[in-house]
């Protein structure tokens, strides 16, 4: 797709990302993309965030036919942890959507349609997880008791017969010594 809507949007938007102080970089496919971003054992990746174009009105490849915007925005960084939903510094809000937000506003600057439609200036991000943070903080707690529950008995047990054992063996061999009538008379 060169030479077209998507490399204009493309150059658009290197423009704006040298501007931000990054170096935004091109492949020709998605392999070579997940060579050089990789993600290291912890899931880290050199890359900031990438997006793969399959269509646009005018061009097409063979995963998608031409007529509408098909891409895949990919947040390849993981450097924010698990997401916080009170917290505005998740990965998400950091660098996906952002690279989203000026994405479709070119798209949209450049829609032939005579859109006058806007993306608002301030967006809201709702980060979407299975619970809410009152509810992972309830898990959380249920894990936890999980573990006190299952997993300290053994250790108590096991604590206890050594104590017991030690006990018995230190009574016995004071018998056998004959201090027993000296401690307890």
């Amino acid at each position: 797709m060169k030479g077209g809507e998507v490399s204009a949007i493309i150059d658009t938007l290197s423009r704006r990302i040298s501007a931000a102080g990054k170096t935004p970089e091109l492949y020709d496919d998605t392999r070579s993309l997940a060579v050089v971003c990789r993600t290291d054992n912890e899931g880290n990746s050199p890359c900031y965030s990438a997006i793969v174009f399959f269509s646009s009105p005018t061009e097409g490849t063979n995963e998608s036919p031409a007529g509408y915007w098909n891409y895949t925005i990919q947040g390849l960084t993981t450097p924010y942890g698990p997401i916080d939903i009170a917290s505005t510094n998740n990965a998400i809000e950091v660098a996906t959507s952002p690279l989203q937000r000026a994405l479709e506003l070119e798209i949209i600057a450049r829609s032939q349609s005579g859109n006058t439609s806007q993306i608002p200036p301030e967006l809201d991000i709702i980060a979407f997880t299975r619970q809410d943070q009152g509810a992972l903080e309830a898990d959380r707690t249920a894990s936890y008791l999980n573990l006190v529950t299952w997993a300290f008995p053994p250790i108590f047990t096991l604590t206890l017969i050594g104590v017991v054992d030690h006990l018995t063996s230190f009574v016995a061999r004071e018998r056998e010594i004959g201090m027993w009538h000296h401690l307890f008379p």
